[in-house]
């Protein structure tokens, strides 16, 4: 459990904070730039071949950086969410959800930061999130290790709100 959110007496003691690292996104752009080194290689001292592969694998190792870590946070009526080494910071009004619930991302929707129609997903590893639907019917999927605290502080922090 995060710090932040222990239980007392069966209740989420806001406020919630949690960390999560990008351990999925980074395993995948680790693999991919060690292939396209490998090909790198295999197309053989070309000039052209070496300034792609630097420009990548910089390119890679810079996506890497920025996707380490997600760091969430919920108080009294809003969620907080921290992505790209502080770079992304967005807030949202609990007051404003209609539903929140734990939901499976589908494969299709990937990692990292995007949008499918009005569903918002930010997500650094793994396949679980809380989903919250907006008075508006927007929604967003906010990636977690841990969707179950996260859904139970979301529902606290919308009460004390």
């Amino acid at each position: 459990m995060s710090i932040g959110s222990r239980r007392q007496g069966g209740q989420p003691i806001l406020p919630y904070h949690h960390v999560q690292r990008g351990t999925a996104l980074v395993v995948i752009l680790c693999g991919t730039e060690a292939l396209v080194i490998a090909l790198a290689f295999s197309t053989g001292q070309h000039l052209g071949a070496l300034i792609v592969t630097v420009a990548v694998a910089a390119l890679l190792a810079a996506t890497i950086v920025f996707f380490l870590t997600m760091t969430v946070d919920v108080s009294p009526g809003a969620l907080e969410l921290t992505m790209l080494r502080g770079r992304l910071q967005r807030r949202w009004d609990l007051t404003e959800v209609r539903t929140a619930q734990v939901v499976h991302v589908p494969w299709y929707h990937g990692l990292g930061i995007h949008a499918f129609g009005r569903t918002w997903v930010f997500n650094v590893s793994g396949r679980r999130a809380v989903e919250l639907t907006f008075a508006d019917g927007s929604r967003v999927m906010i990636g977690s290790d841990e969707p179950e605290q996260l859904l139970q502080a979301v529902q606290a922090a919308r009460l004390v709100a």
